[in-house]
């Protein structure tokens, strides 16, 4: 089994799972739907007594801006709709989030701190993290559906789709935990890096000395998120098609298969992500075509976002689906050699 065959048995997987792939867009949707309807009444409550609303319409008004985002500086709903939320602004935004750990950090801390001080203190979240750790349940929990799905060589219903996601989503959960764990220290070595290339890029007289360092900080711990993530995803794998509990030996055997196979698994990575970028790509050059100047382009960008979001969401399918068709494939060659050695030949 090599990464263009795994790569090719799963694309036909994922073409044959839409139902399960639309269903988690729908889920994705509501849950966009959820902060969405409160953003767009304090909008129209904002707007609609002013003479905004059709200058707004022509063009986006910095001076507008920074009055709204003053007058409601109490409300997270608020805050939220800053510029990153636009065009393509987002990949860039939240691909800085994660490298710097902005996100896991703030979920590590509230951890350490109900464990080792018994404080439970969900406020300390804000708003966007606690919606990406209520979008990270959700997702691990269609996880478990969707590993099921491509595991066996049979089609389910979605009914089963559930309860094999039902099934698996308690050890999924453990797992999630211990992947918190590693990257909250992923991001307190991020913090220590970044201070050591602020301290010893202080007196540099120019200014690309530090950019220059930061890139390649970005390019390391992109290679280290990636081979966890890697490891992480073998691991519920490995959950699925041997039908362990233990989530700390799943991970262990996850980071075996991961570098023991490692000519295998990290380039099926490198091709995945490319084909992700190439998704961005192509839904950031149609964006940048609409004017959004009235209702029906509006609209056309909102149709093009769920488009694209089912197009990520085919991806992750992606992901799932050729890591387990290169586990199984891989452990199928194994166990198939262990036996042919293990089995006398007599003549």
């Amino acid at each position: 089994m090599n990464t263009l065959s795994a790569f090719s048995k799963g694309l036909t997987k994922v073409n044959g799972s839409k139902r399960f792939i639309l269903f988690a867009w729908f889920l994705n949707l509501v849950f966009g739907l959820i902060l969405a309807w409160p953003m767009l009444n304090q909008l129209d409550a904002y707007i609609a007594p002013t003479i905004h609303e059709e200058s707004l319409l022509r063009q986006f008004d910095e001076n507008w801006y920074g009055t709204f985002r003053i007058d409601l500086e109490k409300s997270e709903i608020a805050r939220m709709l800053n510029l990153t939320v636009f065009g393509t602004a987002p990949f860039f935004s939240h691909l800085d989030g994660v490298l710097s750990g902005n996100a896991i950090r703030a979920i590590g801390g509230f951890l350490k701190e109900w464990v080792t001080g018994f404080e439970f203190r969900p406020g300390t979240f804000g708003l966007l993290t606690l919606l990406l750790l209520m979008y990270t349940l959700v997702g691990t929990f269609l996880a478990g559906g969707f590993i099921s799905a491509y595991a066996l060589e049979r089609s389910l219903t979605i009914k089963e789709f559930l309860a094999k996601a039902s099934i698996y989503f308690g050890r999924f959960f453990r797992l999630f935990l211990i992947s918190v764990i590693l990257f909250y220290i992923v991001a307190l070595l991020i913090d220590l890096l970044n201070r050591g290339i602020a301290g010893a890029t202080a007196t540099s007289p120019s200014e690309m000395t530090p950019f220059v360092f930061y890139m390649i900080r970005n390019v390391v711990v992109f290679f280290v998120l990636a081979i966890l993530v890697t490891c992480f995803d073998y691991a519920k794998i490995r959950l699925v098609v041997d039908d362990r509990w233990s989530a700390i030996g799943a991970f262990g055997t996850g980071f075996k298969f991961t570098f023991k196979n490692f000519g295998k698994t990290f380039p099926l990575v490198l091709l995945l992500v490319l084909l992700g970028v190439v998704l961005m790509a192509i839904y950031g050059f149609l964006e940048n075509l609409l004017p959004q100047t009235g209702y029906w382009t509006i609209l056309i960008v909102f149709i093009l976002q769920q488009l694209y979001m089912i197009g990520r969401l085919w991806l992750k399918g992606l992901f799932y689906a050729s890591q387990t068709v290169l586990f199984t494939g891989i452990s199928a060659a194994q166990h198939t050699a262990q036996a042919t050695t293990a089995t006398p030949v007599t003549v």
